[in-house]
């Protein structure tokens, strides 16, 4: 990464000085960056901060961990610089830290934060609500889970790949290169970059193509005698009963939509079996039935009404109706 500064120069020209990488041991002492981040911890993470419970944290084995803090949704997250340690140390250590970190409740993460912010501080919960500007309605569990923060100048690719592992086993690990610049006139510039974990700091968008939709006429002229009857009183059914019914490329599934949310009470679709013959499935909360199978079984309470609002010189349900619980 190259840095510039821009100023303006002549007429409507500019003029760009770039910075100089320094290297972090000429004049910085891991404890500035330590001392840096404890003071902006919105800056460790993109798209989260951090509420810092303690520096230099005592472990039950004897370690101390750099930095430990909760983020928004109540997660402990333990945030180490790397220092000189050799790749294996430092994920091994992280870990350990980890392990130690999971084993606090709500009480001792208070400890740490009175020790830390005095006694005088308020409660755990109010300084969270009050950091993360939460809603009263929002609740949080604390320590559910737990993130590891790996920092340093420069991230090796033993590191990365080790980090990438245990991401891709659940445990989540982020780690983060920072950069010193200096430019000419003496001012100084810190950079810092996601190398490992950008994935779990935010959510990206995923998009696909999508298969056509069938239309009702298409999926009734796919079903016989028996399925078209069927299916045609199901969705008359639907209809009158004002449930929501959506297709999709097979099929359709009708609901009903419950405090904002649409609770799916059946589906109907064309299946095609790989050593037989197409037809078409139902499944009514938790029941099924398939339109060409003429057996007789018991039947769902959606049938039985269905039944009653028959027309008496109509046919008997058809061969399609039968329904077998699902085991």
């Amino acid at each position: 990464m190259r840095i510039f500064s821009l100023a303006s120069g002549s007429g409507s020209d500019y003029e760009f000085t770039e910075y100089q990488r320094l290297p972090f041991e000429v004049d910085h002492e891991e404890s500035v960056l330590e001392k840096w981040l404890e003071s902006n911890p919105d800056a460790i993470l993109e798209g989260g901060g951090i509420m810092i419970l303690g520096r230099q944290v005592r472990t039950n084995l004897g370690g101390f961990i750099d930095l430990l803090g909760v983020d928004r949704a109540g997660n402990v997250v333990v945030v180490e610089l790397k220092r000189d340690r050799t790749p294996r140390d430092a994920v091994a250590q992280a870990l350990e830290y980890a392990a130690f970190a999971e084993r606090l409740d709500a009480d001792a993460l208070e400890r740490l934060l009175r020790g830390y912010e005095g006694d005088g501080s308020p409660t755990l919960v109010d300084c969270h609500r009050e950091y993360f500007d939460l809603h009263e309605a929002e609740a949080v569990a604390f320590n559910k889970d737990q993130h590891i923060v790996i920092i340093g100048q420069r991230i090796s690719p033993e590191i990365r790949q080790t980090a990438s592992f245990l991401g891709s086993k659940g445990i989540s690990v982020i780690c983060i290169e920072f950069t010193f610049f200096q430019a000419e006139d003496g001012g100084r510039v810190l950079s810092q970059d996601v190398v490992v974990g950008k994935e779990q700091t935010r959510g990206d968008r995923l998009e696909s193509g999508s298969l056509p939709v069938i239309s009702e006429t298409e999926f009734l002229n796919t079903c016989d005698e028996n399925g078209k009857e069927l299916y045609s009183r199901i969705l008359q059914w639907a209809r009158d009963k004002s449930l929501s019914v959506r297709w999709g490329s097979r099929g359709f599934s009708f609901g009903v939509d419950i405090g904002g949310s649409r609770v799916v009470v059946g589906y109907a679709f064309r299946w095609v079996p790989p050593t037989s013959r197409p037809s078409t499935r139902l499944f009514v909360t938790g029941q099924e039935s398939r339109a060409r199978r003429p057996r007789r079984r018991k039947r769902s309470n959606l049938f039985r009404e269905m039944r009653k609002q028959r027309d008496c010189s109509g046919r008997r349900g058809g061969s399609s109706s039968a329904a077998s619980t699902a085991p």
